[in-house]
């Protein structure tokens, strides 16, 4: 038999991901063990129909706490087992929402489905009726220890060793619910925030596409009668400026990057492909998006820089060779010569390979 671990908040800490890649190959006999105070809905049903989809027997053992959404995964399975230090938790669905009237009761709604659907294992497992469900979800069910859970008509086997059956009591199972409802309170104001951000910059965008097309050319606004420059426009809107480089910062900036470093790989791939060498020098400007001006300009420092290092202490310039037998012999001008020929040539090359 296969034993898989449900631990922690659904969502964040256990996904529908990890009970697929414990599942078994065949059909080998398998145990959840679930300690787990619940957490995102649909999350759960991930879980929940890897399980049925499963072609092997599957059996739930509450070692420790099955609460809210884990008691829906604990209902569903083909056979229940529990220690008798351990509870049980169900109740209607919840979420954070924020909108007008008309979208808070599209959230109501979706609720009350995600409720009827719920409610129908609990339903088959203790033979009560749809109203009767209901009314036990509604109120939030705690049951604390298998007597409990027996007692409500829960077909469960009692399993009871020394190395299992967690103890538990009320207070310690409703603060591990209240900290899973805090954690996923918290992941949905974020996206509730990142969502109300994306939506103000829209309404800027609009607001600014709407524009006359002469105040876009100027750089400004007009609003009624007035014309509103981008100052004035940043002073009554006085968090858009921020949100908007936040944006820019955040959305554009990786899209850009990416962007110039696929076309350096491309263009190097490329050369490469055609027999053209370049040095490090070349391939850093490519990759780093250089212009060619630029390149140039570096380039040619790099040149005054090994001119001024073949002085060998005998006064000659940068981009000069003495000739005069009182300042050099002719052996060492021609060896710096010839040097400086050969920087030349290598600076040709590179400028007609990054060029």
């Amino acid at each position: 038999m296969k034993i898989i671990n449900l631990e922690g908040v659904i969502g964040p800490e256990a996904t529908a991901a990890d009970i697929r890649k414990e599942l078994p190959k065949g059909s080998e006999r398998v145990r959840l063990d679930i300690n787990s105070p619940g957490g995102d809905v649909f999350e759960a049903f991930a879980i929940y129909n890897a399980l049925k989809d499963y072609p092997g027997k599957v059996t739930a053992r509450v070692c420790g706490l099955a609460a809210s959404a884990a008691a829906d995964i604990f209902f569903g399975a083909d056979e229940r087992e529990m220690y008798t230090h351990s509870a049980v938790m169900y109740h209607r669905a919840w979420t954070f929402a924020y909108g007008n009237a008309e979208e808070l009761r599209s959230e109501a709604d979706i609720l009350n489905s995600l409720d009827e659907i719920r409610i129908k294992d609990f339903e088959r497992i203790t033979g009560k009726t749809r109203d009767e469900a209901m009314a036990e979800f509604t109120n939030e069910t705690w049951l604390i220890g298998s007597g409990k859970v027996l007692e409500k008509g829960i077909s469960v086997r009692v399993v009871d060793s020394e190395e299992g059956g967690i103890p538990v009591t009320e207070p310690e199972a409703r603060k591990r619910v209240a900290e899973a409802k805090k954690t996923l309170t918290g992941i949905r104001k974020k996206e509730n925030q990142r969502g109300a951000a994306l939506q103000k910059i829209a309404a800027l965008a609009r607001e600014k596409k709407d524009a006359p097309a002469q105040a876009v050319a100027d750089n400004s606004q007009v609003e009624g009668d007035e014309k509103m420059d981008l100052k004035a426009f940043l002073e009554k809107n006085p968090g858009a400026e921020s949100e908007i480089l936040a944006l820019a910062k955040t959305k554009i900036g990786p899209v850009v990057e990416e962007a110039v470093k696929a076309e350096s790989d491309r263009i190097q791939g490329i050369l490469a492909l055609a027999g053209v060498r370049f040095s490090d020098d070349v391939k850093q400007a490519l990759s780093g998006g250089i212009t060619p001006e630029k390149y140039a300009v570096n380039a040619l420092t790099k040149q005054r820089e090994t001119e001024a290092s073949l002085k060998e202490g005998n006064g000659l310039r940068p981009g000069y060779v003495a000739q005069t037998p009182g300042e050099q012999t002719k052996g060492a001008a021609d060896k710096i010569n010839a040097v400086t020929e050969a920087s030349l040539k290598a600076l040709i090359g590179e400028l007609r390979g990054g060029l």
